[in-house]
């Protein structure tokens, strides 16, 4: 697998986590007024957990896969791992944004101030 078919994967399993764990939230109690008006959902908290579980171990599983290969393959026109070059990336960004902020503003500007003085 590679690193997008791993990240893919994960957000599906955290999807499908997330999705359990809001049917869970919606059937775990029950409330009725009397004994004939019970409705059983089926819910078993001990299922759940035991899927939840399986969910997490399956994430952490792939994570610690694709925490293993950002640490180590090489991306040789920069000399740096993976896991690298993505802070790279991040700290690239930001520069871009500071320069961008700055390319907005004007060269000059002018104002006057509260006693009438120009800026």
């Amino acid at each position: 697998m590679c690193n997008a078919e791993i990240m893919k994967k994960v957000k599906l399993l955290e999807q499908s986590k997330h999705d359990l764990l809001m049917e869970e939230a919606r059937v775990h109690q029950v409330t009725y007024q009397n004994e004939k008006d019970r409705f059983d959902f089926g819910y078993s908290f001990s299922k759940t957990r035991e899927r939840v579980s399986a969910y997490d171990d399956e994430i952490r599983k792939l994570k610690r896969l694709l925490n293993l290969s950002n640490a180590t393959t090489q991306v040789p026109e920069f000399s740096m791992t993976l896991g690298e070059c993505l802070v790279y990336l991040a700290q690239l960004n930001r520069e871009l944004a500071i320069v961008g902020n700055m390319a907005k503003k004007e060269a000059k500007t002018t104002r006057s101030t509260y006693g009438g003085a120009v800026e």
